[in-house]
Order: C-alpha cells, then sequence, then structure tokens
C-alpha cells in the first residue's frame, strides 16, 4: 500500500513539473511571437533583420507564421535596407552577388516546408506572392503597363511551387493585397487560368484601381476577344491611372478587323475610335495606312488629331504634298 501511494505522488509530481515546463515553454513561445509582432511595427535595421530572418525559418509554427505575416507586411522594407555596402566597399559586383546570395537565403527560408501546416504553407506562399511584381507596376500613369520588363524576384521560385500547390495559387486569387493577387495569377497555367473569367470581371467592375488594372491584364492576356467588351467601361474611370491602363489593354485586345470597324463607326466613344487609330497606325501594312490617311479628313477634331499623329509616326517623309 505505501509502494502504491509512492509510485502515485512521483506520477504527479512528474504531471505537475511536465504541465509547468509546457506553460513556461508556451509563454516562451508568445513572447517570442509578440516579439516579432513588435518587429513589424519598427523601423528596419540589421539586428531587426537578422532576428526576423531567424523566425521565418523558426521550427515552433506560431513563430514561423507571425514572421511570415510581418514579411508580407514589412518586407518590402527590409529589401531597401543598405545591408552590404560599409562591408563590400566599392565593388560594384561583389555587392550585387552578396545581395542575390542573400535574396536566395531569403527565399529557401520562407519556401513551405514539409513540416508546415496547410495554414503555415499557405501563409509561406502568400508571403512569397507579395514579394514578387508590384501591383502599382501594372497601373502607371504612363501608357506602358509594366508587365513584360523581365522577371521580377521570386517569379522562377513561385512558377516552380504553383505546380504542386495551383489550387492555394488560385484561393490567393482572394485575397486582400493586390500584390499576391498579381503574383498568385501570373504563375497559374493556363489550364488553371481558363476558368478564372468571372474573376477577373469581377476586378474590372470593383472599386480598387489596383484591382481594376490586375483584371485589365488577365483579361487582355487570356481572353482577349472580349478585351473590347470588358474593358471599355474603363476608358471613362474617374481615376488617371485606371484609364491608362485600360487605354493600353483595349489596344492589346483589338484585333485588326476590330480595330477597322471601330474607327469609322461613329457610335463607338470618341476615346474608343482614337483607340483603334493607334492599333492600326501600330500595324503597318498598306491596308492600314490608307484607312488612318482617310481618317485625317474625318469631322472630329480629336479623330482627325489621332490619325495625323500615327500617319506621320516615325515617317515623316511619307506624303509630303500631305
Amino acid at each position: 500500500m505505501g509502494r502504491l501511494m509512492k509510485v502515485g505522488l512521483v506520477v504527479i509530481v512528474g504531471t505537475v513539473v511536465s504541465l509547468a515546463f509546457s506553460q513556461a515553454q508556451i509563454r516562451t513561445n508568445q513572447a517570442r511571437v509578440d516579439y516579432i509582432h513588435f518587429l513589424g511595427e519598427q523601423k528596419p535595421d540589421r539586428t531587426t533583420l537578422q532576428d526576423l530572418m531567424d523566425a521565418i525559418d523558426d521550427r515552433d509554427p506560431d513563430v514561423r507564421m507571425e514572421a511570415l505575416q510581418v514579411w508580407q507586411k514589412a518586407g518590402h522594407e527590409y529589401f531597401r535596407l543598405d545591408l552590404f555596402k560599409s562591408n563590400t566597399g566599392s565593388d560594384i559586383n561583389f555587392q550585387y552577388s552578396e545581395r542575390q546570395n542573400w535574396l536566395r537565403q531569403l527565399l529557401v527560408k520562407i519556401e513551405p516546408k514539409s513540416s508546415d501546416s496547410p495554414l503555415v504553407t499557405k501563409q509561406a506562399l502568400r508571403t512569397l506572392c507579395s514579394l514578387g511584381r508590384t501591383a502599382v507596376s501594372i497601373c502607371p500613369p504612363y501608357p506602358t503597363c509594366g508587365m513584360s520588363r523581365g522577371k521580377p524576384f521570386g517569379t522562377e521560385v513561385l512558377t516552380q511551387l504553383a505546380k504542386d500547390h495551383a489550387t492555394t495559387f488560385v484561393e490567393l486569387l482572394d485575397d486582400k493585397d493586390p500584390n499576391v493577387v498579381l503574383n498568385a495569377w501570373q504563375v497559374l497555367d493556363a489550364d488553371h487560368r481558363k476558368n478564372l473569367l468571372p474573376k477577373a470581371i469581377s476586378f474590372v467592375r470593383g472599386s480598387d484601381d489596383l484591382f481594376k488594372a490586375i483584371g485589365a491584364a488577365m483579361i487582355s492576356m487570356n481572353w482577349r476577344e472580349k478585351g473590347v467588351e470588358l474593358l471599355s467601361p474603363l476608358l471613362d474611370d474617374p481615376e488617371y491611372k485606371v484609364r491608362s491602363t485600360a487605354s493600353l489593354h483595349v489596344i492589346v485586345s483589338m484585333s485588326d478587323q476590330q480595330a477597322i470597324d471601330i474607327s469609322t463607326n461613329k457610335a463607338c466613344s470618341i476615346k474608343l475610335r482614337e483607340l483603334a487609330i493607334r492599333s492600326l497606325g501600330s500595324v503597318r501594312n498598306e491596308r492600314n495606312n490608307k484607312l488612318v490617311r482617310q481618317l485625317i479628313d474625318a469631322p472630329e477634331p480629336e479623330i482627325r488629331a489621332e490619325a495625323i499623329y500615327m500617319y506621320f509616326l516615325d515617317r515623316e517623309k511619307r506624303d509630303p504634298d500631305l
């Protein structure tokens, strides 16, 4: 009987010690999570950068999750740190090499791990997407969409990950961060994109300027035959950046025959007809040149001005009499 009581006492003491250790560990982990959250509110420096990168690679899922969320929120600020200048002097090539090495290390730390839960995996992919091309780059105040200026940071890694996590990337199209949405869409393959037209339409008909730009890019690149119809309403958007971006994608979407039909159709808006003339003028063949030349005599001053501009663009000596 006494032996049984002794064994029972040992079990109870062991349980209490175990619970106390677990509670201490929970408190320690929570303190680390709170610290990582605190880092996201501070101005980045080398110390916080190292602490955050260590936390991204942490084995504790709560710490890793918080670090990934902080990097998504403040990562671009950390990118701006001049990490190597003081150590590398004036050797530009060495600085570039060091920075590329640092970026590769960062990608490896952020990438989903086999031990990650589905929730942490999704956040890892979301964080990677937030570091790619910015949505601002496709909604500029000048006539270029920014979609063809080389591969932004992390694109190759994201493209590879999309093969195994396509479903998660589709889910990320519902994210509130336009940078996440843009990069998630860009790495999806054609089979997954073909079902996303309703999503693209919801973007162009929404209220957010950057999402309108993303929707315009999606439509002009995947459903070009619907581009003029779906994007023309954006030509009257109150925001200049949206109008500029929509104009570009309408031109990209417009077929030669559409441009011919629209340019001479007085039922179409002046703005749409101007874009049709711009589309015709950008494809140099005898038929298009003849039509643009005829439109120089159009009664509408806006149409005449656009036709004159496109007809003589880089062709000053074509028609000296005119």
